[in-house]
C-alpha cells in the first residue's frame, strides 16, 4: 500500500514534468532508489516491530527501530557512493548526482519512518499528514515562482516542506511506539493471571543478525516485487531515444511518455492496499476468538473462515480494480490528450491496465501466503517475476520502448498464474499451516 501511495501522491512525479529533463531524471531516478533500498528493511523492520509491540516489550522494539534505521543508513551510504562512482564514471554533473542522492535519502527515510505510522494503526493521521504535504507541496511549487524562479530549486524547496509535515507524526508515533505509559495501558486490559507483577524496561538485547537472517526472505521479497513493480520504467528510460540532454550525455533518461502511461495505470492497484489493510488488520485477533470458541479437533471452523475471508478479499479487490480498469480503458484517449500525451502513452496505459488486474490478484494472493507463513515460496514468484520482466523488458526494448509495457504485463501473468496455484494448494488445509508457524 505504502509504495503505490508514495508513487502517486507523496512523490508526486506529476510535477516533475515541469523540471528540466536531466533534473526530472536525476530526481525521479533518485525516488526509485529509494524506494528500492528501502523495501527491504521496510519489511524487516514492519515485522519486528509489529512482534515486539505486540507484546508491549518496548525496550526490544526501541532496538529494533534504532537498529533498522542504522541498517538504512549503511546501505543508503552504500548506495550515495555507487551513485558517485557511476556519475564519475559516465561524465554526469556532480549537482545531479546530488538531487539523486537527496531523493534517495528523503523518500527511503519517509517511507522507513511510516511503519509504526500504519503498524499503530493511525491511518487518520497518516491520511491526514499526506493531504497536507500535498497541499503544501502544490502552494509551494505553484505559489513560490517570484521568491524562486528557478523550477528544480522550487520543487525541492516544495519537497522539503512536504517532507517536514509528513515527518510530524512520523517522530509522534515513533516516540510513542516506544512509550512505557503506551506500554503500561496495553498490560492495563491483560488478565490478572497474565499480567506481570513488575515491568521491567531493559530485556536482553537480541542479535540482530539472527533477526535479519529470519527475515531474509522478506527482505528479498520486497525488493523482488519493487522490481517487478517498477522496473520496466527503469529499463524505459534506457531505451529513451534521446540521451543528450543540455549538452550531457546521460546513460539512463527518463521517459515522460512511457512514465504517463504506465504511472496513470498504477490507480487499478492503490485501492488494494487499502481494501488489504480494512479486512486484514484484524484477522489475526478473528483467528485467535475462533481458536478459543473451538476445541483443537474441531479444526474446520479455521479452515471456513481463512477460505470464505480470502474469497471475499479476492472478490472485492478484483470488482474495485476492474471498475477502475474500465474506466481508464473507455477513458484513456481523452485522459492522455488532456495532459498533452501522446497514441503511444494512450496505447501503453491500456496495456498496462490488464497487467495491473493481474498484479492484484498476485498481491491478494501474497496477503494470504504471508498470514500461512511461505515466505520463501512468495519470494521466489517474486523472483520469478522480476526477472520476465526484468529480461523480457531488456529484450523488447530493442524494438521500441513501447513495447516493454508487455514485459510487464508478462511479468504480473506469471505472478498472478504462480501465486493462485500456490494459494490453492494453501488452501486445502490452511488451519493446519497457519497453527504450524506456532511449533
Amino acid at each position: 500500500m505504502m509504495v503505490s501511495t508514495i508513487f502517486i501522491f507523496g512523490v508526486s512525479l506529476w510535477l516533475d514534468w515541469h523540471l528540466p529533463v536531466a533534473d526530472m531524471t536525476s530526481m525521479a531516478l533518485g525516488i526509485m532508489l529509494g524506494m528500492l533500498v528501502g523495501e527491504g528493511p521496510i519489511w524487516v523492520f514492519n515485522r519486528l516491530f509489529i512482534f515486539y509491540h505486540s507484546q508491549a516489550n518496548v525496550s526490544e522494539t526501541r532496538r529494533v527501530m534504532k537498529r533498522s534505521y542504522a541498517m538504512l543508513a549503511l546501505m543508503l551510504c552504500f548506495g550515495a557512493t555507487a551513485l558517485y562512482a557511476m556519475g564519475w564514471l559516465f561524465g554526469v554533473p556532480a549537482w545531479l548526482v546530488t538531487i539523486a542522492t537527496m531523493g534517495m535519502a528523503t523518500v527511503s527515510f519517509h517511507r522507513l519512518s511510516f511503519v509504526p505510522v500504519y503498524a499503530l494503526k493511525k491511518v487518520r493521521l497518516a491520511t491526514l499528514s499526506y493531504v497536507a504535504a500535498l497541499t503544501l507541496l502544490i502552494l509551494v511549487y505553484f505559489f513560490s515562482v517570484d521568491l524562486l524562479p528557478n523550477p528544480t530549486t522550487r520543487y525541492l524547496v516544495s519537497l522539503g516542506a512536504a517532507f517536514v509535515v509528513l515527518s510530524v507524526p512520523a517522530v509522534y508515533c515513533n516516540r510513542l511506539a516506544i512509550s512505557e505509559k503506551l506500554e503500561a495501558e496495553s498490560m492495563a486490559d491483560w488478565p490478572p493471571f497474565y499480567r506481570p507483577s513488575y515491568a521491567n524496561s531493559k530485556t536482553l538485547p537480541s542479535r540482530f543478525i539472527v533477526q535479519l537472517w529470519e527475515n531474509l526472505p522478506y527482505f528479498l521479497y520486497g525488493s523482488f516485487y519493487f522490481a517487478m513493480l517498477f522496473g520496466d520504467r527503469i529499463i524505459s528510460w534506457l531505451y529513451n531515444p534521446v540521451h543528450t540532454v543540455g549538452g550531457v550525455t546521460m546513460p539512463l533518461v527518463f521517459n515522460p511518455i512511457y512514465h504517463m502511461g504506465a504511472d496513470i495505470g498504477l490507480f487499478v492497484v492503490v485501492p488494494v492496499g487499502f481494501i488489504q489493510y480494512v479486512m486484514g488488520a484484524h484477522i489475526f485477533g478473528q483467528l485467535k476468538n475462533i481458536s478459543l470458541q473451538y476445541t483443537s479437533t474441531e479444526e474446520n471452523a479455521v479452515d471456513d473462515f481463512i477460505r470464505a475471508r480470502c474469497k471475499k478479499m479476492l472478490l472485492v479487490a478484483l470488482a474495485t480494480s476492474l471498475s477502475i480498469a474500465v474506466s481508464l480503458e473507455i477513458a484513456a484517449p481523452s485522459l492522455i490528450a488532456s495532459i498533452n500525451g501522446t497514441a503511444t502513452s494512450t496505447s501503453i496505459l491500456q496495456t498496462a491496465v490488464l497487467g495491473n488486474i493481474l498484479l492484484v490478484l498476485f498481491i491478494s494472493n501474497s496477503f494470504f501466503i504471508m498470514l500461512l507463513n511461505r515466505a520463501k515460496q512468495l519470494t521466489l514468484i517474486a523472483l520469478v517475476s522480476a526477472s520476465i520482466v526484468t529480461f523480457g523488458g531488456l529484450a523488447l526494448g530493442s524494438l521500441g520502448y513501447q513495447y516493454i509495457v508487455l514485459a510487464y504485463v508478462a511479468s504480473c501473468a506469471s505472478g498472478a498464474f504462480l501465486s493462485t496455484r500456490y494459494v490453492r494448494s494453501l488452501l486445502r488445509r490452511p488451519a493446519r499451516i497457519f497453527y504450524a508457524r506456532f511449533t
